[in-house]
C-alpha cells in the first residue's frame, strides 16, 4: 500500500510506516479513520483543545491519524511491536504516549474520544468499562474494528445500556459504532 489515503478532510501516507501500515489496516484501522474523519474536518484551533485514548487492535492507526490532526493529546495502548514503529510520533506538536496495558493509563475523565478496536472481534459490554470511566462527559466512545455482520447486535447491546448512537459506518468487513453515554448509562 503505497497511494496516499483519502477519507474526508483526513489525509495519510502508509510510506512511513510500512508493513506496520498494512497490519493495522487488516485489524480494522480503517475503520477508526473512518470515526475520526468528522474529528479532520474540524478547525485546528477545536482540534488542539482535544485528548484521544485509542486502544485494541487497529489503534496505532488511529493514534497516528489523530498526532496527524494536531489533537493535544493522544494516548495508545499498543502492542510493544507497535512501539518501535510509532517512534516518530513522539517529534510533534500533539503530546503523545503510549502504554502496554490498561492499568498503565491515567484514570480520570479526561478524554474527549476514546476509540477501542475489536479486531473483528465481537464487544462485550464490560470490555468497555475500563475505558469508559476515562471519557469526559459528552466525549464521543469509539468501537471500531467491529465484524460487520454482527454491528446491529451489538449496537443493540450497547444502547439498552445508554449508548447513543451518533455515527457508524462499515468497511471491507468491518463497521464501526460512534456514541455519547446517556446520564445513568450502564457500561462502567
Amino acid at each position: 500500500m503505497t497511494d496516499l489515503l483519502q477519507i474526508g478532510e483526513l489525509h495519510l501516507d502508509p510510506a512511513p510506516w510500512g508493513s506496520a501500515f498494512t497490519a493495522w489496516m487488516e485489524q480494522g484501522g480503517a475503520t477508526a479513520l473512518h470515526a475520526l474523519a468528522p474529528v479532520a474536518a474540524m478547525e485546528p484551533n477545536i482540534r488542539h483543545t482535544m485528548k484521544l485514548l485509542a486502544v485494541g487492535p487497529g489503534a496505532p492507526l488511529a493514534a497516528v491519524a489523530a498526532v496527524q490532526m494536531n489533537l493535544l493529546q493522544v494516548h495508545l495502548v499498543c502492542l510493544p511491536e507497535d512501539r518501535e514503529a510509532l517512534q516518530p510520533l513522539r517529534n510533534q506538536k500533539t503530546e503523545f504516549d503510549f502504554f502496554t496495558e490498561e492499568s498503565d493509563v491515567p484514570t480520570g475523565r479526561h478524554y474527549h474520544r476514546i476509540l477501542c478496536g475489536g479486531g473483528k472481534q465481537a464487544v462485550q459490554t464490560q470490555d468497555c468499562a475500563a475505558w469508559v470511566k476515562r471519557l469526559k462527559p459528552e466525549g464521543q466512545f469509539l468501537l471500531f474494528g467491529l465484524p460487520e455482520d454482527n454491528l446491529q447486535g451489538t449496537f443493540k447491546n450497547l444502547a439498552s445500556k445508554g449508548f447513543a448512537l451518533r455515527g457508524s459506518g462499515r468497511h471491507q468487513g468491518f463497521g464501526f459504532l460512534a456514541g455519547t453515554l446517556e446520564h445513568g448509562h450502564r457500561l462502567g
